[in-house]
């Protein structure tokens, strides 16, 4: 059975597009996205394809999920949210980068 096929070849580098105030880095596969966001104030995040990681890389945040309790993050800490969160907000001051998928798992 062939699964996996192994060989060596220049790493492709991933140019970002602008999406609002994030920072898209959009993988050669639909199964992973990563997004940089710097936050100033509050930003919200609406409607979820799949669960997320987030990871501050600077500064501190808090996240506050819809419907739940707010999670204080700093410099970095992180965070995993489950694909069953419809929505969340972020306040605070920071760079947080945010990974997950660009499939809807839903």
């Amino acid at each position: 059975m062939k699964v996996a096929k192994f060989q060596s070849n220049a790493p492709q580098m991933i140019k970002p597009f602008v999406d609002g105030l994030e920072e898209v880095y959009q993988a050669p596969v639909e199964e992973f996205q990563l997004s940089k966001l710097k936050v100033v104030d509050s930003y919200r995040i609406d409607k979820l394809k799949s669960a997320e990681i987030i990871f501050v890389f600077e500064g501190e945040i808090m996240l506050i999920p819809e419907n739940g309790n707010a999670l204080k993050l700093s410099k970095g800490q992180s965070a995993f949210i489950t694909n069953s969160a419809d929505s969340y907000k972020i306040t605070g001051k920071g760079t947080i980068y945010r990974a997950g998928s660009n499939i809807e798992l839903r």
